[in-house]
């Protein structure tokens, strides 16, 4: 399970941190 978690974990910091970019994107457009 924790190594699961650890090789999930990069994809979903990089979809959190897509998530938060795009907004504020959208934001400034």
């Amino acid at each position: 399970f924790f190594f699961f978690f650890v090789k999930s974990a990069p994809i979903i910091v990089t979809l959190l941190l897509y998530k938060g970019s795009l907004r504020g994107f959208l934001r400034l457009v």
